[in-house]
């Protein structure tokens, strides 16, 4: 018997002279089958034996065909004879279709095969047994249900009182019993959900609110960014213990002196770099007062409040652009740091002049930062012995890669393969400090751009830099999104990059701080746009290449910090 496609032909006709299944009856009681063919069945002939028969289908049941026999009872019609076999089967099948499928010589394709169903008598609809008897449920005793319990001593009390309702037998109420052992960690976990029940619904609002990554999303939905804070700044002044010069490079890591042990080393890193010069360490604003004469009313003179340029007693040639004057008042205790905004101008004594003055430099600064107090020239001295630092310390690790895959600490694309998606780099230390633009601005070329930000944009400012085969990649905000949504949105504590790889110069990382913040970056060359050749350039995907990442971490550092 071969297997044939099945086809369906409404209006077939018999093949002259084949042979054909005609009609199936189905005996449920006695589980056998009634076959009618078109012409006489042969005694003795293939269509007698059971392997001559598959029956197939059904979806729990499977019967069996056991044995075929002639049909041929008392009132067998003319018509009939020697056309009707009996099949008998090991069990009747469930309500699905069957298909019952005649093999042998002679027979028609169209006439070899029929579809039957077994239980058609029976009135259930799955099932013909006697459904069985259903037993009385009695109804439980209803439970007084405390909605004001939310702490582990209401729980346990709730739960207390519930015992005598369900086991009256239950008195032990010993801390020692393991009933009552159990009993307790229930209502101890009752009391942690209860508690992470009220948070996730505080969280829900920006009123109740106390998660900055909830506050976070809350704000995206409306479009608005929320800032990521600045590190403190802080002005240093620095002392030359002898008259020499020297200089002092950016990120010049200064640490406190902690008092006690356990106390930490908070760290704080100059932004520009400075040259401590003894001649700007003292330096004292211009009276117009005749040298020598210390009672002459002139010497209590005032720089008043507001100003926005002073006349320094002396000749500072090395004064420049964008140095930083501190003016102290030693009576008071006040002190203010301006920035020079224009070359200073040194003034000779002219002999024309009444009072000797000697030479004086000139010096002014913005209009945006003047002085907020009265400085009384007697007790004022100006010093230019300052730079700007800010809270945190900058780490450099360096990416090295290569051919293959390797650890965390190593990300290697084998050559042969397709340059992934994206290229992701896990910073060691976590926070990542953030800088407010009006702090960037001091490392800058006074009077360049402005300090405020523009409409829709952070004032907190990445410390992350990114250098790529010896180019620095700057970054490129996208907007806002929710934080809410975005993957990884649990408590992770670690910090990463990821580098989305195009064919050409363009990629973005991704930079992951604090537990669950993410920002996202596009960083792109900051030298001009590469044309794409036939093979797509690959950066940091083959070998030899680097990327190393600078980012300043926004934590204490340990007691061995400078």
């Amino acid at each position: 018997m071969t297997d044939r496609p099945p086809i369906r032909c409404p209006k077939a006709t018999l093949a002259p002279s084949a042979q054909g299944l005609l009609r199936v009856t189905v005996l449920d009681d006695t589980a056998q089958l009634i076959l009618r063919f078109a012409e006489a069945v042969p005694s003795p002939g293939p269509l007698l034996l059971a392997a001559t028969y598959v029956l197939t289908g059904g979806e729990r049941i499977f019967p069996r065909v056991l044995s075929v026999s002639a049909y041929e009872p008392a009132d067998t019609p003319t018509a009939l004879q020697n056309r009707r076999l009996l099949l008998q089967l090991d069990q009747i099948g469930d309500f699905s279709v069957y298909t019952l499928t005649v093999g042998g010589p002679g027979l028609d394709p169209l006439f070899s095969s029929i579809q039957l169903r077994f239980r058609l008598a029976c009135d259930a609809a799955f099932d013909c047994r006697p459904p069985a008897e259903r037993e009385e449920e009695t109804a439980e005793p209803e439970v007084a249900i405390d909605y004001l319990a939310k702490d582990y001593a209401s729980f346990r009390q709730a739960l207390l009182d519930f015992i005598p309702t369900r086991m009256p037998a239950w008195t032990e109420r010993s801390e020692a019993d393991i009933g009552i052992m159990i009993l307790e960690l229930l209502a101890a976990t009752a009391d942690t959900l209860s508690y992470t029940q009220d948070r996730i619904a505080n969280e829900a609002f920006l009123e109740t609110a106390r998660q900055r990554r909830s506050v976070a999303g809350h704000l995206a939905l409306i479009g608005y960014q929320l800032d990521e804070g600045a590190a403190a700044l802080a002005f240093l002044k620095l002392v030359s213990n002898d008259h020499d010069d020297h200089p002092v490079e950016a990120s010049l890591r200064v640490g406190t002196r902690p008092l006690r042990t356990a106390d930490p080393v908070i760290v704080f890193e100059t932004l520009v770099p400075v040259t401590v010069r003894d001649e700007h360490s003292v330096m004292r604003v211009f009276d117009y007062a005749p040298p020598g004469d210390p009672s002459d009313e002139r010497r209590a003179c005032c720089l008043p409040k507001g100003s926005l340029g002073a006349e320094l007693a002396g000749a500072f040639s090395h004064l420049e652009a964008g140095a930083f004057l501190m003016f102290e008042d030693a009576k008071s205790g006040r002190r203010e740091v301006v920035r020079i905004l224009d070359t200073p101008k040194i003034v000779l004594p002219q002999p024309s002049e009444v009072v000797p003055t000697g030479p004086r430099t000139i010096v002014r600064w913005s209009a945006a930062t003047p002085l907020r107090y009265e400085y009384c020239l007697p007790t004022t001295t100006v010093t230019a012995n300052v730079v700007p630092a800010t809270h945190g310390e900058t780490i450099r690790p360096t990416l090295p890669v290569s051919a293959g895959f390797g650890g965390s600490d190593e990300f290697k694309v084998p050559e042969e393969t397709t340059p992934p998606t994206r290229l992701r780099f896990r910073l060691a230390e976590r926070p990542l400090a953030f800088l407010d633009r009006s702090t960037v601005a001091l490392t800058a070329t006074p009077g360049e751009g402005s300090d405020l930000p523009a409409p829709g944009e952070a004032r907190g400012v990445s410390t992350l830099t990114v250098t790529v085969d010896g180019k620095r990649w700057t970054e490129k905000l996208p907007p806002a999104r929710s934080s809410m949504h975005r993957r990884g949105s649990g408590g992770s504590s670690r910090s990463s990059i990821r580098c989305r790889q195009r064919a050409g110069a363009t990629a973005s990382p991704a930079i992951a701080r604090g537990a669950s913040v993410r920002r996202r970056f596009t960083m792109r060359s900051s030298s001009s746009r590469r044309t794409t050749t036939s093979a797509p350039r690959r950066r940091c995907a083959t070998s030899p290449a680097a990327c190393s990442c600078s980012a300043r971490k926004r934590t204490s550092a340990g007691p061995g910090a400078g």
